[in-house]
């Protein structure tokens, strides 16, 4: 959801830096403290409630009840505003430091604060968590003020990549892939007429040049078009972004996709196999030519390719997930039973991790070497697991 309301990629950056300095100065952990000490303090009160509510001093209990709950709120509330203003200035600082404009902190902030108004009560979770106020804007625009400026150039890819979650997101309301793919294919062809006939009063976000928000718009529109079935639009659609950009991944990635749709799956592993030996363990190249692999049956050849991937991405969740699935397609249950708890694990779902690791070293008993690296696996699950309990 963030991401979609993020208008560049330097406001998503200080979403980011936000975040980063909640960590670095170990909000989430001085809180738990806090909430200790209040906790004391607080069931002091519940107790002197209890007591007065025994000597029968009805109204003297709950008021002693109600402050006393009222003042763990309070002190909640008091430490949130205190953690969330230091962030906003560290985070701040870290956003220029990286080379974004600081001003992208309070753009972000108004994306957010009319996103809030757009959703009223139905407000996604990233609003709840970060509510935004007018003056909390104008601090973040005060601050932005008096740190050195810079300038950021849009980066289409960053719009692309909004582009294809909006085309494939789920449109609340609507029970399939097409009928949500007919909503985006819409709104994909509204934001192309608006970009072709500007408004004169019309509001308009100047960081993002026209150009680029009508290639994203194009390429949105080509994706919801092959979402919707309707692979001649699709490929009709992103043609003239393959002619102004032939050498672009997204383009020819897609391309492809609608070849698969087209029924030439053949052509497109090839074509994926030509992508995949000039840019080797390429996560996008990789998981398309896996998949295409597995719809041509080729499920061995697809091992190998993803066998490759988790050396360079090992902490990719669906990377392993693919893999667990294409294992159990080639029949090699034991190696199924490895992938999907590395899947597991990388979840933080300890106990499946245990499981399927378990369920595995079941099928390993005539092979030595294998058994010794999973029964080392589970002792890592097993650490992981008290680590993360005692953070």
């Amino acid at each position: 959801g963030l991401l979609l309301y993020a208008e560049s990629e330097a406001q998503l950056a200080s979403v980011l830096s936000h975040e980063l300095a909640h960590l670095s100065q170990r909000h989430f952990a001085r809180s738990v403290e806090a909430s200790q000490r209040t906790n004391f303090t607080t069931l002091a009160g519940l107790l002197a409630g209890i007591v007065l509510a025994a000597a029968s001093e009805g109204d003297a209990a709950s008021a002693a009840i109600m402050a006393s709950q009222a003042a763990a709120l309070d002190s909640q509330l008091r430490y949130s505003r205190l953690h969330e203003k230091e962030a906003d200035r560290l985070g701040m600082k870290t956003l220029v430091d990286a080379g974004y404009p600081a001003e992208s902190a309070a753009l972000m902030f108004k994306q957010m604060l009319n996103a809030s108004r757009l959703y009223g009560n139905r407000m996604p979770e990233f609003l709840l968590t970060h509510p935004v106020t007018e003056s909390r804007i104008a601090d973040a625009s005060n601050r932005a003020r008096q740190l050195p400026s810079t300038t950021n150039v849009p980066s289409l890819d960053y719009l692309l990549i909004k582009a294809r979650i909006t085309a494939l997101g789920k449109v609340p309301g609507k029970e399939s892939t097409e009928e949500s793919a007919k909503e985006h294919i819409k709104r994909f062809r509204l934001a192309l007429e608006k970009l072709s006939t500007p408004e004169p009063s019309s509001p308009t976000n100047s960081n993002v040049p026209a150009e680029l928000a009508r290639s994203a718009a194009h390429y949105g529109l080509a994706l919801s078009y092959l979402e919707n079935r309707q692979w001649r639009k699709a490929r009709k659609t992103l043609a003239p972004l393959l002619k102004q950009a032939p050498n672009k991944l997204a383009y020819i990635l897609l391309d492809i996709d609608i070849d698969i749709e087209a029924g030439d799956s053949k052509r497109a592993e090839k074509r994926l196999h030509e992508l995949n030996a000039t840019m080797p363990n390429n996560y996008a190249i990789s998981m398309a030519l896996a998949q295409t692999m597995l719809s041509n049956t080729d499920y061995k050849d697809a091992q190998k390719v993803l066998q490759s991937l988790t050396k360079t991405r090992p902490a990719q969740a669906d990377v392993w997930y693919l893999m667990s699935e294409t294992h159990g397609l080639a029949g090699d249950i034991l190696q199924l039973h490895q992938a999907r708890a590395e899947f597991f694990l990388l979840r933080g779902n300890f106990s499946q991790a245990r499981q399927h690791l378990t369920t595995a070293l079941h099928f390993s008993k005539n092979n030595y070497q294998i058994a010794a690296r999973i029964k080392e696996r589970i002792r890592d699950v097993n650490s992981l697991q008290q680590l993360t309990e005692n953070l």
